[in-house]
Protein backbone atom coordinates (compact mmCIF):
# COMPACT_ATOMS: atom_id res chain seq x y z
CA UNK A 1 0.00 0.00 0.00
CA UNK A 2 1.02 3.48 -0.78
CA UNK A 3 2.03 6.58 1.82
CA UNK A 4 -1.01 7.66 3.10
CA UNK A 5 -1.31 11.98 3.67
CA UNK A 6 -4.25 12.40 5.76
CA UNK A 7 -6.05 15.85 5.37
CA UNK A 8 -5.00 18.52 7.98
CA UNK A 9 -7.93 20.82 7.94
CA UNK A 10 -11.85 20.06 9.00
CA UNK A 11 -14.38 20.22 6.82
CA UNK A 12 -15.78 23.23 5.34
CA UNK A 13 -18.83 24.00 4.09
CA UNK A 14 -18.85 23.96 -0.15
CA UNK A 15 -17.64 26.32 -2.14
CA UNK A 16 -16.33 26.94 -5.55
CA UNK A 17 -13.61 24.33 -6.66
CA UNK A 18 -10.84 25.14 -8.81
CA UNK A 19 -9.15 21.85 -10.70
CA UNK A 20 -5.91 21.97 -12.17
CA UNK A 21 -5.83 18.89 -14.17
CA UNK A 22 -2.11 17.79 -15.35
CA UNK A 23 -2.71 16.27 -19.11
CA UNK A 24 1.52 16.21 -20.13
CA UNK A 25 3.32 13.24 -21.46
CA UNK A 26 3.72 11.56 -18.06
CA UNK A 27 0.27 11.50 -17.31
CA UNK A 28 -1.20 10.70 -20.76
CA UNK A 29 -2.39 6.70 -19.72
CA UNK A 30 -4.72 8.28 -16.76
CA UNK A 31 -6.91 11.38 -18.85
CA UNK A 32 -9.52 8.83 -20.16
CA UNK A 33 -10.03 7.70 -16.38
CA UNK A 34 -9.77 11.79 -15.33
CA UNK A 35 -11.73 12.78 -18.34
CA UNK A 36 -14.59 10.89 -16.83
CA UNK A 37 -14.54 11.21 -13.25
CA UNK A 38 -14.01 15.29 -13.91
CA UNK A 39 -16.71 15.11 -16.58
CA UNK A 40 -19.37 13.65 -13.24
CA UNK A 41 -18.08 15.90 -11.31
CA UNK A 42 -18.81 19.03 -13.44
CA UNK A 43 -22.38 17.74 -14.12
CA UNK A 44 -23.46 17.80 -10.65
CA UNK A 45 -21.19 20.87 -9.22
CA UNK A 46 -22.29 24.24 -11.31
CA UNK A 47 -18.89 26.14 -9.54
CA UNK A 48 -16.42 23.61 -10.40
CA UNK A 49 -14.01 24.68 -13.36
CA UNK A 50 -11.77 22.23 -14.94
CA UNK A 51 -8.14 23.40 -16.15
CA UNK A 52 -6.00 21.05 -18.23
CA UNK A 53 -2.38 21.76 -18.11
CA UNK A 54 1.51 20.98 -19.20
CA UNK A 55 3.22 23.92 -19.97
CA UNK A 56 0.33 26.14 -20.55
CA UNK A 57 -3.11 26.41 -19.08
CA UNK A 58 -6.60 26.38 -19.99
CA UNK A 59 -10.41 26.54 -19.00
CA UNK A 60 -12.47 23.19 -20.24
CA UNK A 61 -15.15 23.77 -17.68
CA UNK A 62 -18.10 24.12 -20.62
CA UNK A 63 -16.33 21.80 -23.01
CA UNK A 64 -16.64 19.54 -20.16
CA UNK A 65 -20.67 20.42 -19.59
CA UNK A 66 -21.33 19.13 -23.46
CA UNK A 67 -22.87 15.38 -23.45
CA UNK A 68 -20.11 12.82 -22.47
CA UNK A 69 -19.77 11.19 -25.75
CA UNK A 70 -18.69 14.81 -27.21
CA UNK A 71 -16.58 15.76 -24.49
CA UNK A 72 -13.49 14.01 -26.15
CA UNK A 73 -13.69 15.88 -29.03
CA UNK A 74 -14.05 18.88 -27.67
CA UNK A 75 -10.56 18.03 -25.73
CA UNK A 76 -9.00 17.97 -28.83
CA UNK A 77 -9.26 21.25 -29.09
CA UNK A 78 -6.84 21.55 -26.40
CA UNK A 79 -4.59 19.02 -27.85
CA UNK A 80 -1.38 21.94 -27.22
CA UNK A 81 -1.81 21.46 -23.65
CA UNK A 82 -0.58 17.31 -23.86
CA UNK A 83 2.39 18.11 -25.73
CA UNK A 84 5.98 18.48 -23.61
CA UNK A 85 6.15 17.99 -19.98
CA UNK A 86 5.25 20.11 -16.54
CA UNK A 87 5.75 23.66 -15.43
CA UNK A 88 4.14 23.37 -12.46
CA UNK A 89 5.70 27.31 -11.60
CA UNK A 90 4.77 28.81 -14.80
CA UNK A 91 1.41 27.20 -14.78
CA UNK A 92 0.45 28.19 -11.70
CA UNK A 93 1.37 31.74 -12.13
CA UNK A 94 -0.38 31.83 -15.44
CA UNK A 95 -3.97 30.29 -13.95
CA UNK A 96 -3.59 33.40 -11.07
CA UNK A 97 -3.23 35.90 -13.70
CA UNK A 98 -5.69 34.65 -16.10
CA UNK A 99 -8.21 32.88 -14.07
CA UNK A 100 -8.13 34.17 -10.64
CA UNK A 101 -10.88 36.47 -10.08
CA UNK A 102 -13.62 34.49 -11.44
CA UNK A 103 -12.82 31.65 -9.51
CA UNK A 104 -10.44 32.59 -6.13
CA UNK A 105 -12.37 33.10 -2.46
CA UNK A 106 -12.25 32.81 0.89
CA UNK A 107 -14.27 29.52 0.50
CA UNK A 108 -12.54 27.80 -2.93
CA UNK A 109 -10.67 24.69 -2.70
CA UNK A 110 -8.05 24.04 -5.33
CA UNK A 111 -6.93 20.39 -6.35
CA UNK A 112 -4.15 19.48 -8.41
CA UNK A 113 -4.13 16.40 -10.26
CA UNK A 114 -0.14 15.29 -11.16
CA UNK A 115 2.17 12.73 -10.64
CA UNK A 116 4.78 15.74 -9.87
CA UNK A 117 7.05 14.89 -12.31
CA UNK A 118 7.99 19.10 -13.53
CA UNK A 119 10.66 20.82 -15.34
CA UNK A 120 9.95 24.06 -13.87
CA UNK A 121 11.73 25.17 -10.63
CA UNK A 122 10.30 24.23 -7.14
CA UNK A 123 10.81 27.84 -5.78
CA UNK A 124 8.33 28.98 -8.16
CA UNK A 125 5.39 26.55 -6.88
CA UNK A 126 6.23 27.35 -3.44
CA UNK A 127 5.70 31.03 -4.22
CA UNK A 128 2.51 30.34 -5.50
CA UNK A 129 1.05 27.87 -3.27
CA UNK A 130 2.38 30.18 -0.23
CA UNK A 131 0.06 33.17 -1.76
CA UNK A 132 -3.00 30.43 -2.14
CA UNK A 133 -2.60 29.41 1.68
CA UNK A 134 -2.28 33.12 2.69
CA UNK A 135 -5.38 33.86 1.42
CA UNK A 136 -7.34 30.96 2.48
CA UNK A 137 -7.47 28.49 -0.57
CA UNK A 138 -7.65 24.73 0.83
CA UNK A 139 -5.06 22.73 -1.43
CA UNK A 140 -5.68 19.39 -2.56
CA UNK A 141 -3.50 17.10 -4.66
CA UNK A 142 -4.34 13.73 -6.14
CA UNK A 143 -1.64 12.03 -7.19
CA UNK A 144 -2.17 8.91 -9.95
CA UNK A 145 1.56 7.43 -8.86
CA UNK A 146 0.49 7.24 -4.76
CA UNK A 147 -1.27 3.53 -5.29
CA UNK A 148 2.10 2.05 -6.09
CA UNK A 149 3.77 0.38 -4.02
CA UNK A 150 6.50 2.44 -1.84
CA UNK A 151 5.12 5.33 -3.28
CA UNK A 152 6.63 8.41 -1.12
CA UNK A 153 6.67 11.77 -2.95
CA UNK A 154 10.43 12.49 -3.66
CA UNK A 155 9.86 14.67 -7.17
CA UNK A 156 11.32 18.15 -6.48
CA UNK A 157 7.76 19.56 -7.12
CA UNK A 158 5.70 17.26 -4.64
CA UNK A 159 8.11 17.91 -1.74
CA UNK A 160 8.15 21.71 -2.68
CA UNK A 161 4.09 21.92 -2.52
CA UNK A 162 3.58 19.09 0.64
CA UNK A 163 3.81 21.97 3.19
CA UNK A 164 0.99 23.66 1.99
CA UNK A 165 -1.11 21.23 1.47
CA UNK A 166 -4.25 19.94 3.21
CA UNK A 167 -4.46 16.77 1.62
CA UNK A 168 -2.57 14.08 -0.79
CA UNK A 169 -4.85 11.65 -1.85
CA UNK A 170 -4.27 8.92 -4.39
CA UNK A 171 -6.10 8.56 -7.62
CA UNK A 172 -4.88 5.81 -9.76
CA UNK A 173 -8.17 3.88 -9.93
CA UNK A 174 -11.72 4.46 -10.19
CA UNK A 175 -12.86 3.22 -6.63
CA UNK A 176 -9.75 6.04 -5.58
CA UNK A 177 -11.87 9.30 -7.41
CA UNK A 178 -15.24 7.69 -6.49
CA UNK A 179 -14.11 7.84 -2.99
CA UNK A 180 -13.08 11.62 -3.34
CA UNK A 181 -16.27 12.77 -4.61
Amino acid sequence: MGLQIYPKSTYRSAGKMVVLWDVSGSMSDSIDLYAAWLYGLVQRHRQLGVFPFGTDVDDVTEAMRAPFPFVRARLRNYERLWIGGTNMGCVLSTWMARFQNGWLGSNTTMVIISDGWDVGSPEDVKRVLHELRSRGIRLIWINPLMGTPGFEPRTRTLLAALPYLDGMYSGHTVEALLSLS
